[in-house]
């Protein structure tokens, strides 16, 4: 019943990439978590996980932690594509089923500490 901020180690996240790529799930976008609103038109460009000690370090993200996942994408969809330049849409999230251990969690009570990430990774995007 409560949203949580969750942060994974980079082991879990590039499993987790791994397993999204492998079974075809990357290009499966749906808008707001909605299994009833998929959308075309909207395809990975890349995806690589933030790791300095092998030169995978984007700038402007120097601040995000070494296992941080990035991807690009590219909006196809006119309709899509305007939600995100108008702020309807402020993020993209990986999506799926997890069994979670509960130890040190945060409690999400604002969106806060995701929003300015997501404006930030939909500037670079837009910019593109």
């Amino acid at each position: 019943g409560y949203e949580y901020f969750i942060v994974y180690d980079k082991q879990t996240i590039e499993i987790m990439a791994e397993k999204a790529l492998k079974e075809g799930f990357i290009n499966n976008i749906n808008l707001n978590h909605d299994d009833n609103n998929f959308v075309e038109g909207v395809t990975l460009r890349e995806i690589y996980i933030k790791d300095t000690e092998k030169g995978i370090n984007p700038k402007g993200f120097d601040d995000i932690s070494n296992g941080s996942l990035f991807a690009t994408y590219h909006i196809e969809n006119n309709d899509v594509w305007e939600q995100i330049k108008n702020g309807t849409f402020k993020g993209y999230s990986l999506e799926g089923y997890f069994s979670i251990k509960e130890e040190l969690f945060t409690k999400q009570l604002k969106e806060e500490l995701l929003i300015d990430e997501c404006i930030d990774l939909i500037t670079q995007i837009k910019n593109k």
